[in-house]
């Protein structure tokens, strides 16, 4: 059999079909560019024969186009084109690349084969569409030989001062055009894409990268309340008491408000100027302002002290949580029938009164038919569920809201390395007196609950727990978090006490102090800290006009 060999050894020209193949005489019968001689010479010439037939011819080997773009392209692109050469038609062929930018980016060129035309390529990159780019490793480690490591380093210790420079705005995404306009060079990959930058502002700081102003929230951290030491300090004192329901001013000449942690209400007494006044007030709900601090006040109890030429016309009271209480709410009867926590039922206690509930205790779960409590009002049970776990009432009377907190803030034998939540200088204490008194010492208490209770001892951390308080035993003591806080406040009421009475002023940098409170007396090279565990405040209005205003607070601390 024959074999035909088909040189491609010039560029191609435009032929009509069907392809013309001569076959030239063994002694070169055609010219020397291998065209035949001349056809009319067709009977004369045996050496030579025309064929006339229609043949397709195709490539050895597929031509294969790479193209790797560093690591930003998702997969290689590989592409094999067939090429048939049956007439001059250009070739295009259309690829589908992914990529992690937006938008579409075309690529152009000429390409000159040997054996073709001028062939024309387009390739279109269609680019995936994301919502922003994300800095990402990525490791293949099957076609890598080593394992690829990535070393952080971490900065600890104070920062030096230095300008900080931060965009003046977040750039919004954009759009990367790639223009592959020219013939590919030997470059190194991967390639290199220059940004232009964006405006920055610099500012001189030295807090390290952290902006310490506008765009970042404020430490919640707990600073003291220190009145400012001055040489001569002003007082101007007022005290105005108007009734609630109208607003109408009610004049007085004395008030006075006492309230110690185990109550829920305190107690209140105030003296009027004028029988009319006294008459306006009773049994009516009083707002009185002293030196700008609002205190609330029911006129319960009224009474009148006569003398030679005088008549004072009194009425004593509590403060305006009495409103839960007898006999402005009857008494009721509670159980819990389905599961509660120690919040829910203290909310089911507030539920329909108008007043709103905070809690600040860890709360924990209460079994169905643990707890229950007959005839009393709400006022009442709500202060003896709070005290069943060591917490007390802490009445906001503005808003009508009642937090339950700790009995002990922070307990007897952990103020030394306390905040204080206030702190005095002695030049703002009027007086101060001390006294002690003896308690049962105790470092462990046994605390239990009833027919769904818990049964802990509850032990003071770094003590051997061999000196015991008496025994709790309280139905809401359903859980070890109940036992935990009750048994703490038992241990901080356990122990020899100081007590102190100490006198000071009200005034806009100097509040009444909260109960619970942790107090600190600054004296020289001392701080004498302290529980704050009740709290008077008188203002009187004498005959002259002038006005007298004092808190005078109770502190508690282990000795």
């Amino acid at each position: 059999m024959t074999q035909l060999v088909i040189n491609f050894s010039r560029n191609f020209t435009a032929k009509i079909s069907p392809l013309l193949i001569n076959f030239g005489s063994s002694s070169g019968g055609g010219d020397n560019d291998g065209n035949p001689t001349d056809p009319t010479d067709e009977l004369n010439n045996k050496d030579w024969l025309m064929i006339e037939n229609v043949c397709t011819y195709s490539l050895q080997q597929s031509i294969t186009h790479q193209f790797v773009f560093s690591s930003q392209i998702q997969q290689s692109l590989n592409h094999e084109v067939s090429l048939a050469h049956r007439n001059q038609d250009n070739l295009v062929v259309e690829s589908g690349l992914k990529w992690q930018q937006q938008n579409a980016v075309k690529r152009e060129w000429l390409t000159k084969y040997s054996l073709l035309a001028a062939t024309q390529t387009e390739r279109e990159l269609i680019y995936l569409q994301l919502s922003k780019v994300e800095t990402d490793y990525k490791i293949d480690w099957a076609s890598q030989s080593t394992q690829t490591q990535n070393e952080f380093t971490f900065y600890f210790g104070p920062r030096d001062a230095e300008y900080i420079c931060v965009p003046t705005k977040h750039p919004a995404p954009g759009v990367i055009y790639l223009s592959l306009d020219r013939p590919a060079s030997n470059k190194q990959s991967p390639l290199s894409i220059t940004l232009n930058d964006i405006a920055k502002v610099c500012y001189w700081s030295d807090v390290g990268l952290i902006r310490a102003f506008d765009d970042i929230p404020t430490i919640d951290r707990k600073v003291p309340i220190e009145p400012q030491i001055q040489n001569t300090y002003i007082m101007q004192p007022t005290i105005t008491c108007k009734r609630v329901s109208d607003n109408r001013e009610i004049y007085i000449s004395n008030f006075a408000w006492s309230k110690s942690r185990g109550q829920f209400a305190a107690t209140t007494d105030i003296t009027f100027q004028t029988k009319l006044d006294f008459d306006y007030a009773l049994n009516q709900l009083l707002e009185i302002t002293v030196n700008g601090y609002v205190f609330y006040a029911y006129c319960e109890t009224p009474g009148i002290s006569r003398s030679f030429n005088n008549r004072e016309y009194r009425c004593s009271g509590r403060s305006r949580i009495a409103e839960l209480s007898q006999p402005y709410v009857r008494p009721t009867n509670y159980t819990n029938t389905v599961d509660r926590t120690h919040a829910g039922i203290c909310s089911d206690i507030l539920q329909n009164t108008g007043w709103l509930l905070q809690y600040s205790m860890v709360d924990y779960a209460v079994p169905a038919e643990s707890f229950s409590y007959v005839d009393k009002a709400s006022a009442s049970a709500l202060n003896d569920v709070a005290k069943a776990i060591g917490a007390m009432l802490d009445v906001g009377e503005s808003t009508k809201t009642i937090n339950v907190v700790p009995f002990w803030p922070v307990q007897p034998w952990r103020v030394d390395a306390a905040t204080c939540d206030i702190i005095l200088n002695e030049s703002h204490i009027d007086s101060h007196n001390s006294q002690f008194v003896n308690k049962l010492a105790a470092n462990a208490v046994f605390v239990s609950g009833q027919q769904n209770g818990v049964a802990c001892k509850i032990r003071r951390d770094n003590t051997a727990g061999d000196l015991t308080a008496s025994d709790v035993v309280d139905s809401l003591i359903t859980d070890n978090q109940a036992a935990r806080q009750r048994g703490e406040c038992e241990l901080g009421n356990a122990g020899n006490k100081e007590e102190s009475t100490v006198v000071t002023d009200i005034k806009a940098d100097l509040p009444p102090i909260k109960l619970g409170s942790l107090v600190g007396i600054q004296y020289p090279g001392e701080l004498y800290k302290a529980t704050c565990d009740s709290l008077t405040i008188n203002a009187s209005v004498d005959s002259n006009g002038a006005i007298d205003v004092t808190q005078t607070v109770k502190l508690v601390k282990n000795v």
